[in-house]
């Protein structure tokens, strides 16, 4: 849809796209890949980058901050299209600590976990 921009995907494959609702309302909103839900983060693209990316209780509620820090202290930089993918997805039993972490393609991680969730 022409009104739907997807712009960033975070370090756990979780997809952040634009939406122009109207003329002048617009919002920012999150497709959680683990649990098949659409959230909205922020009414305006302005606000995402001032006020959502600068504060740190929304980073760790929503990009998972703390546990992408330690990811890549134990498993390394993310390459280009990748992501840390939940072994297995969260929906089905995985958990959030490094040790259920592993690095893997963005598209085919995505692919897979809605696939899985459906």
């Amino acid at each position: 849809m022409e009104n739907y921009v997807p712009f960033a995907i975070s370090g756990f494959g979780e997809l952040f796209y634009y939406r122009k609702l109207t003329e002048i309302d617009e919002d920012i909103c999150m497709i959680d890949i683990q649990y098949r839900k659409i959230e909205t983060i922020v009414w305006n693209l302005e606000s995402f980058f001032e006020d959502f990316l600068t504060n740190e209780e929304d980073r760790e509620e929503w990009l998972k901050e703390s546990l992408f820090e330690k990811a890549i202290a134990e498993l390394g930089n993310l390459k280009e299209n990748e992501v840390f993918t939940f072994t297995p997805v969260l929906a089905m039993g995985g958990n959030m600590e490094t040790k259920y972490l592993k690095k893997g393609n963005a598209q085919i991680y995505q692919d897979i976990v809605f696939q899985m969730t459906m």
